[in-house]
């Protein structure tokens, strides 16, 4: 079965609600924000990731940044706005911009407990960090998850980085 066939069955439909959490903002609350989301938006893609067969964290990564760039497409935010999509709310859409496209990425990769970093890069020679992507680590190695790039494992040189490396998730029952 084709992993778009799966995602259409699995992935929880969105709520369609738009709260605004901020008239006026700054990098740092959108960076906030995400990580604030991170923590629950894996519920979102839980039954997916589990019906994905993969061979090792590469196929794994590699898999998810074909599926993003085949599936969502890239749309910047207006103007002015800036948007913290869940993955129900990118997969109904089927758009969204680095940000979405992060979220998703990290919430497939914390519901099988994959460990992960969200990379917030700035290009400029100042850390204003205007773009994010997701980054596996395994024992053999990390694996670059940026689908703003039509190559795995790529980046974009960039002049400053600040990495988040997200906590494992635990049940402990």
């Amino acid at each position: 079965m084709y992993l778009k066939d799966i995602a259409e069955r699995t992935i929880q439909p969105a709520i369609g609600k738009k709260t605004l959490i901020a008239h006026r903002y700054i990098t740092p609350n959108i960076i906030n924000e995400i990580l604030k989301v991170d923590k629950t938006a894996f519920r979102d893609v839980a039954r997916f990731m589990n019906e994905i067969h993969y061979k090792g964290l590469e196929d794994l990564s590699r898999k998810l940044h074909a599926f993003v760039r085949a599936n969502i497409s890239y749309v910047e935010d207006p103007l002015g706005e800036q948007f913290i999509k869940t993955p129900a709310a990118t997969w109904k859409d089927k758009f969204a911009d680095c940000k979405g496209y992060s979220i998703f990425l990290g919430s497939c990769l914390k519901s099988i407990g994959i460990p992960y970093s969200y990379r917030f890069v700035s290009f400029k020679q100042v850390p204003r960090y205007t773009h994010v992507y997701v980054i596996t680590h395994g024992l053999n190695g990390n694996y670059i998850i940026d689908c703003c790039l039509p190559e795995f494992n790529t980046e974009k040189p960039y002049t400053y980085k600040k990495d988040y490396k997200m906590e494992g998730l635990y049940r402990i029952e």
